[in-house]
């Protein structure tokens, strides 16, 4: 009986281990998923806009608690937002199941 019950333990730590490590997968696909969809955005409108639209590391209240528990999403821009061609990173962060902070960066860049 001992036996089972230690290997029963062992099993059920296993599955939470598991469930939480399932839940930051999907929260990490969710928020590059949003980064995707913002970085969309941005190759769709004029690039003399982009910096005015998208302020420099504020975070853009569109993709605030989208898909992730205290989600941000901001636009972080290699020199000035004026240069051209323009180097930008989109940067997701949100909080995981068990409390860690989550951070997701993807690099840009538009010519024209």
């Amino acid at each position: 009986m001992t036996t089972l019950s230690m290997a029963m333990l062992i099993l059920f730590g296993l599955l939470l281990n598991g469930g939480v490590l399932a839940a930051t997968v999907r929260d990490r696909h969710r928020a590059l998923r949003d980064v995707n969809a913002l970085m969309e955005q941005m190759a769709a409108m004029p690039i003399a806009s982009i910096g005015t639209v998208f302020p420099h590391n504020a975070a853009i209240p569109e993709f605030n608690d989208l898909h992730c528990r205290n989600q941000r999403m901001y636009v972080i821009y290699d020199g000035t937002k004026d240069e051209r061609p323009l180097n930008y990173r989109v940067k997701c962060t949100w909080e995981t199941l068990n409390g860690r902070p989550g951070v997701v960066e993807v690099r840009g860049m538009r010519a024209r």
